[in-house]
Formats: structure tokens, sequence, C-alpha cells
């Protein structure tokens, strides 16, 4: 009976071996690491991923986007907001949702006086991404410059959803988690945030932190904006597909942490 067990044992962890091989999946990453300059697509060179090499559009006017120190640099000195998006419709990238989960992160170094934005947007090229009907979902960290400075602006359309109220610093590696089966218009799609590791509460509900939508389009495009005196800084921007651990995963690790308990307890 030892001897079956062993082999069962053996045979299901060869298996998670397997599934253990799928890895995420980078799909888009731009480091931002090239020479000082005002046109960002001067040197594509330092993005990486299977959806490389993307340029991007400046949209707005009174600002400016450049590559400065290493990162995305973006300023602004009249309303709408100066904006950087990237010329990519993720939404026709399938391996993005084939496993159902994808996360973006991106760093944020530093927030312009009225706020620093990032937004999903169904349509390309909005004049104010964050703000505009085709917005999907959009997240304003508000700077010192702005009467809530400190909190976390949750857009939905052309209005704001809910105002998060960190206890906690708004700069650092913001990590979105976006769950959907597709991009498609109408379908589903959740949305998770943390800042350094702190969870943001994205809707204000109890019991939950998860933003809710749909999809207004089957396009989705990305985009960083400012507004205000002073500059946003962005760095080490990643959209990367993730796959999510199977039932199959599951019932198979739980049979074979059983039988090594077994195998154990009858060695003693």
């Amino acid at each position: 009976m030892n001897t079956i067990l062993k082999y069962f044992c053996l045979i299901n962890m060869g298996v998670l071996a397997c599934f253990s091989l799928q890895a995420d999946v980078l799909i888009f990453q731009d480091t931002f690491n090239a020479a000082d300059n005002s046109n960002l697509n001067a040197d594509l060179t330092r993005q990486s991923g299977t959806q490389a090499t993307q340029t991007y559009d400046k949209v707005g006017s009174g600002g400016a986007a450049e590559i400065a120190g290493n990162s995305l640099v973006i300023t602004d000195s009249i309303s709408p907001e100066y904006n950087a998006e990237l010329n990519l419709d993720f939404g026709s990238v399938s391996a993005l949702t084939s496993d159902g989960s994808f996360t973006i992160e991106f760093d944020l170094n530093s927030i312009g006086a009225t706020f620093a934005g990032f937004g999903f947007n169904g349509a390309q090229n909005q004049p104010r991404p964050l703000v505009d009907a085709s917005t999907d979902f959009g997240v304003l960290f508000l700077g010192s410059g702005h009467g809530d400075a400190g909190e976390i602006s949750v857009r939905e359309g052309t209005s704001e959803g809910f105002r998060a109220t960190p206890a906690f610093a708004l700069t650092g590696l913001v990590l979105l988690t976006v769950n959907t089966t597709s991009i498609t218009t109408g379908n589903d799609f959740t949305v998770d945030m943390s800042i350094d590791g702190e969870i943001v509460d994205l809707n204000g509900v109890a019991g939950g932190n998860t933003f809710s939508n749909t999809w207004s389009t089957s396009s989705l495009y990305m985009s960083f904006d400012s507004l205000g005196t002073g500059s946003s800084t962005f760095d080490n921007y990643a959209v990367t597909a993730v796959p999510e651990p199977s039932t199959v995963l599951y019932m198979l690790t739980g049979m074979s942490l059983l039988g090594l308990g077994v195998l154990r307890k009858r060695s003693k």
C-alpha cells in the first residue's frame, strides 16, 4: 500500500510541476530607461514583452510629456490635463485575458499640484481620458495643491464613483489586478489596487475593496496624465497576463498533501 501511495504522490507532484510551468506572460513593459528626450518614441528598445514595441501619443495643450531621469515625466500648466497614451489597443490582445486575470503596475514617483492620473479608455486619444464617457476605470492621485490632497478619486465615465482616503502615502509601486474573461462590450470586470502592498478601497462598500464595472467597448487603451503645476512622474510600467490556479490544481495539491501525511504517519 505504501508503494502505491508513493507512486500516487509522485505522479501528482509531476502534474503539479507541469501546472507550475504556467508562468506569468509579460505583455508589455516600458522601463523608460533612455536618454532624456521630449520625443517619447525616440528610443523604443527600452520596451519588452510580447507587444513591444509600441509608440505613445500625447494629448492636450499647455503641457509636455517626456523622458527625463529614466522616467516618464508629464507636466501641465492649464486645464484640461496633459496625457501620454500608449498607442496599443489591449482589447485586441487575446493573451491578456486568456487566463481571466492581468496586472498593471507602475511606480508613481511624484504627483503634480492638482493630480496624477491613470485610466482605461474605450476610445483612443480622448482629451480628458479620466472624465470621459469612454472611461471604464480611472484613478486620480490628488496632489498638494488640491483641496483633498492625499486622497484618490476613483473615476467611472464622466463622474467620480468613489473617493478613497488612504492612511498612507500615494507614491510608490501601484499595482492593479484586473479580473475579466474578455474585453468585450458589456462584459464584467473587476479591479483591485494596492500601493506598496497597502490595499486601496475602491468602492467604499463594507466587506470589499473591489471596483466593478462592465466594458464600454471592446477596445482598451491605457493612459497616464497630470494636471497642475509641477510634474507627475511614472516609471517601470508593465502589463502582465496572470494564470489563475485551476480547481484541478487545488484538488491535486490537497490529495498529494494527504498522501504524504499518510506516508509519514506509517513510517513512524
